[in-house]
């Protein structure tokens, strides 16, 4: 255990990971309000504010799951196969010690991480659009984080996981961020039924997105975090970094067809 008081707990590890780490998530909290967007434009106009407001009151819901208890189920020192434990409940001892990545201090890998906690639950509520109230997509969403992705992070990131120990290898959540909220979505959308808008008594419903402006700004936000969502899961500034960026890179520099 060091000790913050008498140790210059920075000269631990190299400065260039911990800034390209701290970048890279703040590269991936744009993505969020990005998904806001990009949810909010696709939506009829009367509904527009109320999913912007949702990805942004995820922010600040899933910032206190994972200060509370999150961080600690997925990445807890002495957890079981299935379920972290609550040994780092608060972030309590989350400092300079490197349980999480080898190259990190645990604050930076915990900000890291919290920042695919957020999106995975933005990604997730878009389930419920135009079809359930605010207040209760919020509690839903807590009780959520914390019974689905954070046992499916912990299967996969953390040390004793049992996906980890088989050799699973998950490098930028295709499972717990990905697979997790998107199946969950679909169960969400199924289970609030229809939206419940007169134009769903009568035939096929035409819904039209608002805006496509809107639509244009989150696919870029989204673009542009990417690049942080991507690189940044390396857990150090290298040449892997550029090379696991290739996706988005990609569709930058190769010309599209005329």
């Amino acid at each position: 255990m060091h000790d913050s008081m008498t140790e210059d707990l920075t000269g631990l590890y190299d400065k260039a990971d911990m800034v390209w780490v701290m970048v890279s998530g703040s590269l991936v909290w744009i993505m969020i309000p990005g998904v806001g967007l990009l949810y909010s434009g696709l939506s009829r106009k009367k509904h527009a504010l109320s999913l912007l407001w949702a990805s942004m009151m995820a922010i600040c819901l899933v910032s206190f799951q994972w200060f509370f208890w999150g961080y600690s189920l997925t990445f807890g020192t002495r957890s079981s196969k299935f379920l972290g434990s609550l040994d780092q409940f608060s972030l309590k001892s989350v400092l300079a010690e490197n349980n999480g990545a080898a190259t990190l201090p645990d604050i930076v890998f915990c900000y890291f991480q919290g920042m695919f906690a957020m999106i995975t639950g933005c990604i997730m509520l878009g389930g419920a659009c135009e079809r359930a109230r605010l207040g209760p997509m919020m509690v839903f969403l807590f009780i959520w984080m914390t019974v689905v992705y954070c046992p499916c992070a912990m299967w996969t990131w953390n040390a004793n996981g049992w996906l980890n120990t088989l050799g699973a290898y998950d490098f930028a959540g295709g499972g717990p961020v990905h697979q997790s909220s998107g199946w969950s979505a679909l169960a969400y959308a199924l289970i609030c039924g229809k939206r419940s808008d007169p134009l769903t008594q009568k035939g096929v419903p035409k819904y039209r997105p608002h805006s496509v402006t809107s639509v244009v700004l989150g696919t870029v936000f989204l673009w542009f975090g990417w690049f942080g969502f991507n690189g940044g899961s390396s857990g150090d500034a290298s040449i892997r970094d550029v090379v696991r960026n290739g996706p988005p890179l990609v569709y930058v520099l190769v010309p599209l067809p005329v």
